[in-house]
């Protein structure tokens, strides 16, 4: 982003047409991915038409070649689309579906990603059993490899976990390698 300046990169992003280009190879990944800010931006505004119209722009992109990091962005952001809207069963749904397709190997940041919203959307439904699997797997992946909104879901979600569980140290462990980072 610009200088981590959000609001200005949205600005510069959202002009009309711009995302819209019909491009292969690294272009359609540049594209695809400032779509996903795009749709990050109109999320967290509350603007989830403006982000579903970005996010199907996000998997055009995707088909046309971006790779598996705009996929799964694109993956973690439409579950969350669909979580803040309290659409929690699509969310899960769609988080199952995405991890379904997700290679066997595949320990990009983009899935890191996607696991942290997963993880996010499983507390909420009091899962636990569901959830404690999906931690194990990704839960240092996610600290180490994916942005702060993401980590603070699954890290939050995790403590949650852990407390629910009786695990009130590992719940304070966990908030603490939040701080931390």
């Amino acid at each position: 982003l610009i200088d981590d300046d959000f609001d200005a990169a949205l600005r510069i992003i959202s002009a009309p047409g711009l995302l819209e280009h019909e491009s292969e190879g690294f272009p359609s990944f540049e594209f695809g991915a400032a779509a996903n800010v795009l749709s990050f931006g109109r999320v967290a505004g509350g603007d989830f038409e403006g982000a579903r119209k970005s996010l199907m722009l996000a998997r055009a992109h995707h088909e046309r070649g971006a790779g598996s990091f705009v996929r799964g962005y694109t993956s973690a952001i439409s579950g969350t689309h669909l979580l803040v809207q309290g659409r929690l069963q699509e969310a899960l749904e769609r988080f199952r579906a995405e991890s379904a397709l997700q290679e066997p190997l595949d320990t990009s940041f983009a899935a890191a990603a996607r696991a942290a919203c997963h993880i996010w959307a499983v507390y909420e439904t009091n899962d636990l059993a569901t959830l404690e699997p999906l931690v194990t797997r990704f839960q240092r992946e996610i600290a180490d490899s994916v942005t702060l909104d993401f980590i603070a879901v699954a890290l939050v979600s995790i403590s949650r976990m852990h407390q629910a569980r009786g695990r009130t140290a590992e719940a304070l462990e966990v908030l603490e390698e939040l701080e931390r980072i």
